[in-house]
């Protein structure tokens, strides 16, 4: 205790401490309680985001269709912007026209590429689809006729065959008479609760046209917005470390979509050419297939295999092995070589965590977790690489990962790597 001025005496301990230890035991708490609600409420937390997600699913669908056109109008705006400022004097009236032409440009060029692609690929689609379903009957009487056949001259095969067809048979009738109203009510349901989704999805996809449009006119002021509230939030250093992370998640996202789009188009044009050497049937609409199914990192073949698969099997069994074949061989090819190549090399990850990225993605978030799965595992890796990075830097170690490929130990004094050999070698000379 000392004494003040007048006599009176000042605590030196005062109540900071107490302040100090109260937030630290109220933020373990508050965090403990956090961990507890996402170890154990996962799957409300989900159903939360999914909720906020599908209520604000045109606002969400308009950024995604901005950022996807974003670097078509980057590219029109770099054509138009110096005719329409040579015109134009004022600096704002050049920048909004410029924006509205090369949007307007996008928007026209995207309706007409896809104007293009339906008009050629949709009748002989459509023709295809009428093909297979007018041959249809016919080969499942070919089927019938050679299943008969067959079981001929097999008394022990067709004695079983009748004994399963008699209990299928059964199984329908009172599948019909039991189970049959129940179902037609559930799918009347259905059938609503689908036309009435679609027609709100579409109504989604026309308002999200629309924020597409507000997006990239004003993308510009979100972009600074988002990085002053960034370093009125962090500090100077955590800022700019979440800026880079920014950008970067960028180059990654934009690089996966270029990359996908080109490894798909290779895939469906190799398919299409292959099939016709095969002499395939339905050329276009499997190529179309494969080439769209594709879009799925590492698995896209194989999705697309099994449609395109049972539409040759319809038409010829052994040209369908032959197609069976093709698909793994081209699935070899693009797993290992053009993947790789295009898509891997683009957002800078082997395809080991390729292959891992679709397999957390489908199983966390379905069909998205597919197709996002692999850009969002990227920025994953990128994000440990440089926290990594970060902390070898400061115990002055190696960053580059093949410096630790020989390395035995750790000298704890020095803190030198020691390889495998020069380890032996110094344990040696001591003794």
């Amino acid at each position: 205790m000392s004494e003040m001025p007048g006599g009176e005496k000042k605590n030196k301990i005062g109540f900071h401490p107490y302040i100090e230890i109260g937030t630290v035991v109220f933020a373990v708490i508050a965090l403990s309680m956090i961990l507890f609600f996402v170890i154990f409420r996962l799957e409300g937390l989900f159903d939360g985001l999914e909720n906020l997600i599908r209520t604000l699913q045109a606002v969400v669908i308009g950024c995604i269709i901005a950022y996807l056109i974003n670097p078509i109008v980057k590219w029109y705006e770099k054509k138009i912007r110096p005719a329409v400022t040579k015109k134009v004097k004022s600096a704002d009236k050049a920048f909004a026209l410029s924006r509205a032409f090369s949007i307007a440009a996008t928007y026209v060029s995207v309706l007409i590429v896809l104007g293009i692609l339906v008009s050629i690929m949709m009748p002989r689609a459509i023709e295809s689809l009428n093909a297979i379903s007018d041959s249809l009957p016919a080969r499942v009487r070919e089927l019938v006729a050679w299943l008969t056949e067959y079981t001929e001259h097999r008394p022990t095969l067709s004695h079983i065959l009748r004994l399963e067809a008699v209990d299928i048979t059964t199984y329908i009738q009172d599948l019909i008479k039991n189970d049959m109203p129940g179902w037609a009510q559930g799918m009347v349901e259905y059938l609503t609760s689908g036309i009435f989704n679609l027609m709100k999805l579409f109504l989604n996809i026309i308002i999200g046209l629309i924020v597409s449009i507000y997006v990239l006119f004003s993308k510009e002021k979100f972009i600074s917005q988002g990085k002053k509230l960034t370093y009125a939030l962090l500090s100077a250093h955590n800022a700019n470390v979440f800026v880079k992370t920014v950008r970067e998640a960028h180059k990654i996202f934009i690089g996966f979509v270029v990359g996908r789009i080109e490894d798909s188009i290779i895939i469906g044009i190799i398919t299409g050419v292959a099939c016709a050497i095969m002499h395939m049937p339905y050329v276009l609409i499997i190529a179309i297939i494969v080439g769209t199914l594709n879009v799925v990192p590492f698995f896209g073949p194989i999705l697309g295999a099994v449609p395109s698969l049972f539409i040759i099997l319809l038409s010829d069994p052994v040209k369908a092995v032959y197609f069976l074949i093709y698909i793994v061989i081209i699935q070899e090819i693009d797993g290992n070589i053009l993947g790789p190549k295009i898509v891997g090399h683009s957002i800078g990850i082997p395809p080991f965590w390729i292959v891992v990225g679709v397999l957390l993605g489908t199983g966390l978030f379905g069909v998205i977790g597919m197709l996002a799965g692999v850009p969002l595992f990227a920025i994953l890796l990128y994000i440990i690489n440089e926290i990594t990075k970060n902390i070898l830097r400061k115990k002055n170690l190696p960053e580059n990962s093949e410096a630790y490929l020989d390395v035995d130990y750790i000298d704890t004094g020095s803190g030198e790597l020691i390889l495998k050999g020069s380890g032996e070698a110094a344990r040696s000379g001591d003794n």
